[in-house]
């Protein structure tokens, strides 16, 4: 059976079309557990109809804990031999567990991995991040992609997709390595335990055609809002990564922590620059981001790669120039 679990929060609109894509699946045995973290719209209304209606469909309620506590509770109930996740906003495509099953029985993998395509204003897009190879991997082969999973060290490419809801997991593998959200963590706590995942796996299924998920774009979702201490979380993001065992690849890991930190470092002094009514308020807050041992630190052990990854942005925050930093990301608004 494949279990999986979405964290609920004023998703009203579009729960209608998640939860169809799950009933309309042709393979039966799932179970789904929703977590409504406070929702203050009809989400919950709607999720509790769906579950009196089917049996297999688990809802469960929280108090804005935010994300990461939704999932760590949906995960200490889950009974399936496959654990996945899917946004509220998103779906699954037509017999996408019909495929999942096939891979399961013929494969076994610790994980299976899938492409996905995006949904935006009414148009369908191929996913633009890279995938490892199609096919099964080994142990070798899985642990040799970890770093391509943190940061690209190419300006030309983005990293392989981090995401979570592109992923389903062996249950056993989850509990066996005692893998839980950070739940300090307001962002990004799906993608640093798939970093954390990709570790703990000794093998996987990369499928990149079908799609089997639609992501919904979306300028309202949580990653085009402002989150404050972004920064704060970013380093705890790092230091876990950098905590990780990778073995001969602990060189090579390091120095992509170091571009993660400095592009998490530019994405906090833009939310800062952005949502900073006094352009002396931004400059403040990005001056105080900027000069933080920790972000001096990457800086510092990017160079001279830096400006070429990210050019003059780089330039401005090795030099401490927050009010230009301040101007560039207002007037890109």
């Amino acid at each position: 059976m494949l279990s999986f679990i979405t964290p609920v929060f004023n998703a009203e609109p579009y729960l209608p079309q998640c939860l169809e894509s799950i009933r309309s699946q042709s393979v039966r045995d799932w179970e789904w557990i929703f977590v409504d973290d406070g929702s203050a719209d009809g989400s919950l209304a709607l999720l509790e109809e769906a579950a009196a209606a089917d049996s297999r469909i688990k809802v469960l309620k929280e108090n804005r804990q935010g994300p990461a506590a939704a999932r760590n509770k949906a995960l200490d109930m889950v009974r399936g031999e496959y654990v996945a996740f899917l946004d509220a906003d998103d779906w699954l495509q037509e017999d996408a567990l019909s495929v999942m099953q096939g891979i399961v029985k013929e494969h076994h993998p610790d994980m299976i991995l899938w492409n996905y395509l995006r949904f935006k204003d009414g148009d369908y897009e191929e996913a633009g991040n890279p995938m490892p190879p199609e096919g099964f991997h080994d142990e070798a082969s899985t642990k040799r992609f970890i770093p391509e999973f943190i940061f690209t060290k190419s300006a030309r490419r983005r990293q392989f997709a981090p995401y979570l809801w592109i992923r389903a997991i062996r249950r056993d593998v989850i509990e066996q390595n005692k893998l839980r959200f950070d739940e300090r963590l307001k962002r990004s706590e799906d993608i640093l335990f798939s970093i954390e995942l990709q570790t703990c796996i000794k093998s996987m299924y990369v499928l990149r055609a079908p799609a089997l998920t639609v992501f919904r774009s979306s300028e309202g979702d949580i990653s085009h809002t402002y989150i404050p201490h972004y920064i704060d979380m970013a380093k705890v993001i790092c230091d876990r990564i950098r905590m990780l065992k990778t073995g001969p690849l602990q060189r090579d890991v390091d120095q992509r922590v170091n571009y993660l930190m400095v592009s998490r470092t530019l994405s906090a002094c833009k939310q800062e620059a952005i949502h900073k009514k006094l352009l002396i308020q931004a400059v403040s807050e990005i001056k105080g981001i900027i000069q933080m041992p920790a972000v001096r630190d990457a800086v510092m052990k990017i160079a001279p790669d830096g400006e070429w990854l990210f050019g003059k942005r780089y330039t401005m925050l090795a030099n401490g120039q927050a009010l230009a930093l301040a101007l560039m990301f207002r007037d890109r608004k």
